[in-house]
Order: structure tokens, then C-alpha cells, then sequence
């Protein structure tokens, strides 16, 4: 059963080319653009990593990825947005984020993590 990576876009283009850009790493990869349909996704079919591309910050995303890890303890969580700001950077970390992207992200570097990320998974199966 392949590994899966889900990925939250509220808008439409920023997940086609998140898709594309993890296309061929040995995992499913499915864009949403709700949060609704984002929770509903982890319930049925789990996730190994999520991929948020959403100007969330603080205690509204705390208390989304609060959610989603309750659904999959382990899960991974990525944040992407065009937020330079330190104070920002720090309120993805304390909202619980594992890694945060700066948009635009080098599409290597993110394969290369999320890459990392399946391997450590596959490592421990």
C-alpha cells in the first residue's frame, strides 16, 4: 500500500503544482481545497504528511493542526506561504508545524524533504 500525502490548497492552481511537483516519489498524492475535506481524507485513509498552503497562523492553525493530529498522531505537517516575517515563522512552530516553506520554495528542496520524510516512514515499517 503506497504512503500518502495530502495536500490543503484553498486555491486551486497552488495545488495542481504542488501535485506536480511530488509526482513520482512513490506516494499518492491528493490536493483538497477545504479543510472539511482535508479532515475527512485523514479519517478515512490516514496520510503520512500534509501539506498546508495557507496563510494561517497562531492559534486558528494551532488549533487545525491540534485536529488533524488527532485524527494521525504521527502525521507530518508542512506549511507553505509568502510570509517573510520572523513572528510568523515562529507562530507556524508553536501552532505545531514540522517544517515551514517560504513561498516560492525551491520544488527540490521540498521533494527532497518530503522524500526524507517517506523514507524515515518506510524505514520504520
Amino acid at each position: 500500500m503506497l504512503d500518502r500525502i495530502l495536500i490543503f490548497a484553498p486555491l486551486r492552481p497552488l495545488g495542481g503544482e504542488s501535485l506536480l511537483a511530488l509526482r513520482g516519489l512513490g506516494a499518492e498524492v491528493l490536493a483538497v481545497e477545504r479543510w472539511e475535506a482535508l479532515e475527512e481524507e485523514l479519517r478515512l485513509h490516514g496520510a503520512v504528511l500534509v501539506l498546508i498552503l495557507s496563510p494561517l497562523r497562531g492559534r486558528p492553525l494551532a488549533e487545525r493542526v491540534a485536529a488533524l493530529r488527532a485524527l494521525v498522531p504521527r502525521l507530518q505537517i508542512f506549511h507553505l506561504w509568502w510570509d517573510y516575517s520572523e513572528q510568523g515563522a515562529v507562530e507556524r512552530l508553536l501552532a505545531g508545524v514540522n517544517q515551514i516553506y517560504t513561498l516560492p520554495c525551491a520544488v527540490e528542496r521540498l521533494r527532497l524533504r518530503v522524500a526524507r520524510v517517506l523514507q524515515e516512514r518506510r524505514g520504520r515499517a
